[in-house]
């Protein structure tokens, strides 16, 4: 094995940059760990880890066929356990799948000539912790950050539950969160109690944060959010709404000036196509009783307590009034 080394320098991450873009591709600088392997005293091959994400992965022409993907592979993902994560993801063009498959890589989903590729079948295990779960109807789902689930989740919630036997809450797992993941389950949960069709679990690793969907590889005319819709919703299709029965999925309008139409526009026929119908809804809360997380924190920062109590459920503001103001502000997950 030849062993990979951390290229920490500002001349090793340009000599990098050169392998990387003498393929044609990008280099990308938000990375969390980047290796390379010399041999003859040159950078024969290099690549990153963004989270589970890995990315940039190059070996010069002439010494291709020896093995040193996987050597970086094997690296990278060292590196990302020491960190704290457990299951890795490739996005890639379906030209090079087949580089990855005999290393333990195999695909999650495809769309517009990327394939999101995963290591060692974390899927399964995801929906085999969630299988007691599973109930059978017409059910509904919700996705959202929940951070912190304000009264505008807890009507859209409501609005779902009419419209399905059963409505799956999905707390978004990854991604820079003002609340820890745990926090946000257990606000959330206690949040629905009375209603008594909801479901409360998470997204696990299957809802990329923007930052995490790596561009290195696309084309000047890809639509890298186009693209990364198609890939989740792909995800959520054929992976997770089967088992549990999804045929709903329910998203808020936000009130005006909103920006969310597009976004569920692009959902859309991404949805259709594994037969599950987008339903827009209204929230049904007054303009003042609306809050987003950014204007949740500011509230609490200005101890503006009447904004606060308009717009979360009691069981946020038991929360942020038992003194978690401090852990609130600090807490973040990915």
């Amino acid at each position: 094995m030849d062993y990979p080394l951390p290229l920490c320098s500002h001349f090793d991450q340009q000599l990098a940059r050169r392998l990387i873009e003498s393929n044609n591709l990008h280099f990308e600088s938000n990375f969390h760990d980047l290796i390379g392997i010399f041999k003859d005293g040159k950078l024969a091959g290099c690549g990153a880890r963004r989270g589970r994400v890995l990315k940039m992965l190059v070996v010069a022409d002439e010494y291709r066929g020896e093995g040193l993907v996987g050597d970086l592979l094997a690296e990278l993902m060292q590196l990302g356990r020491q960190a704290g994560e457990e299951g890795f993801f490739i996005f890639t063009r379906h030209c090079a799948v087949n580089s990855f498959g005999w290393l333990g890589f195999k695909p999650l989903a495809e769309y517009g000539g990327i394939t999101w590729l995963e290591h060692g079948g974390e899927i399964r295990q995801y929906l085999a912790q969630r299988a007691a779960l599973a109930r059978p109807g017409r059910n509904a789902a919700v996705l959202t950050d929940a951070d912190p689930v304000t009264l505008g989740h807890v009507r859209l919630i409501e609005r779902a539950a009419d419209e399905a036997d059963t409505v799956y809450v999905f707390v978004r797992a990854d991604g820079p969160h003002w609340l820890s993941l745990s926090a946000r389950l257990a606000l959330t949960s206690q949040s629905v109690a009375h209603i008594t069709n909801a479901v409360v679990t998470d997204t696990g690793p299957y809802r990329l944060p923007v930052d995490r969907f790596p561009g290195y590889f696309l084309h000047p005319d890809d639509d890298a959010t186009e693209i990364r819709v198609g890939l989740e919703e792909h995800v959520f299709g054929h992976h997770i709404a089967q088992p549990f029965h999804i045929l709903t999925r329910v998203v808020g309008i936000e009130p005006p000036p909103a920006t969310d139409q597009p976004y569920h526009a692009m959902m859309q026929p991404h949805l259709a196509r594994w037969k599950i119908r987008l339903l827009e809804a209204e929230r049904d809360i007054p303009p003042d009783a609306w809050l987003n997380a950014r204007q949740v924190q500011a509230a609490l920062r200005d101890g503006d307590d009447r904004a606060l109590a308009v717009a979360l459920p009691i069981p946020v503001l038991d929360y942020l009034r038992r003194g978690n103001q401090t852990n609130l502000r600090c807490a973040s997950v990915g």
